[in-house]
């Protein structure tokens, strides 16, 4: 029972038991060791609720297996205020989609491979003078090829506004 007072104000109200669900068990028992078995399975399951919350939580930012990572995925892109880069995300996620398919590997261009393995090669970088150089080097390129586009690691026209709250630049 210690406990049971020890927890009052402890519980998420996500998984708490609220009047509404009280009032539910209250009407359906049949008597009062009814209404303590439903309590407990009410209890119980909502446990069972908030662990399985707190493993997707865990596996959003530890994935290891596909289910995992879908679902870390799906976090950190819901998590993400910038438009460009969920343009930029969406971008990746198609090509790699596509280039690991059996059917539709045929309808990636040999560009989109040229940056799948430009984009593998830069996370697998771990040195991070030689990915500032990298990035150097692929910014100054795009500039001089004339198919740089506006985002948020690029030039910006004049007098124009993107959202880079939660951006970082060097």
């Amino acid at each position: 029972m210690e406990k049971l007072e020890q927890s009052i104000g402890t519980i998420n109200s996500r998984y708490d038991l609220s009047s509404r669900d009280t009032r539910e068990i209250i009407k359906s028992m049949s008597g009062p060791i009814d209404g303590v078995y439903k309590g407990f399975r009410y209890g119980y399951l909502q446990g069972m609720k908030a662990a399985e919350a707190k493993v997707k939580e865990k596996s959003a930012h530890e994935p290891k297996y596909k289910n995992e990572l879908r679902q870390a995925i799906y976090y950190h892109a819901s998590h993400t205020k910038n438009v460009f880069m969920l343009q930029y995300l969406l971008q990746i996620a198609d090509i790699f989609r596509r280039r690991y398919d059996d059917e539709e590997y045929k309808s990636v261009t040999n560009l989109e491979n040229y940056q799948a393995s430009v984009i593998c090669d830069i996370l697998q970088c771990q040195d991070e003078n030689r990915a500032r150089n990298a990035r150097t080097f692929l910014s100054s390129y795009a500039s001089n090829s004339g198919s740089r586009k506006a985002g948020p690691y690029h030039e910006r026209q004049p007098g124009t506004h993107y959202d880079t709250s939660d951006q970082q630049f060097d």
